[in-house]
């Protein structure tokens, strides 16, 4: 997580902003635990991931790297279910 300065005045921003934090750093223990590696594992791990779009003239694609295998056992650790390969995809419209 980045950190940096929160200026918050009212006490219910303030709750609501610790709370957020506190739920951040709840899931990353969480996520840390489940599949062994530590944050900054994972984030090394994980970063080679992208998204690029391809601007079509029905709308934008959006495809996915291949997962390598390091990230498929992470994913496979959490039981998630890997993200596919083309996210979203625009369907043809007669004009």
């Amino acid at each position: 997580m980045d950190i940096r300065p929160a200026h918050h005045r009212r006490e219910d921003r303030i709750r609501a902003h610790v709370l957020l934090r506190w739920l951040a750093l709840l899931l990353i223990r969480v996520i840390e635990n489940d599949s062994r590696a530590t944050w900054h594992q994972l984030k090394k791990v994980f970063r080679p991931l992208m998204v690029a779009q391809h601007a079509t003239k029905h709308g934008l694609v959006s495809e996915m790297n291949p997962l390598t295998s390091d990230q498929r056992r992470v994913l496979d650790a959490l039981r998630v279910k890997p993200p596919a390969c083309f996210p979203s995809v625009p369907t043809a419209t007669n004009l």
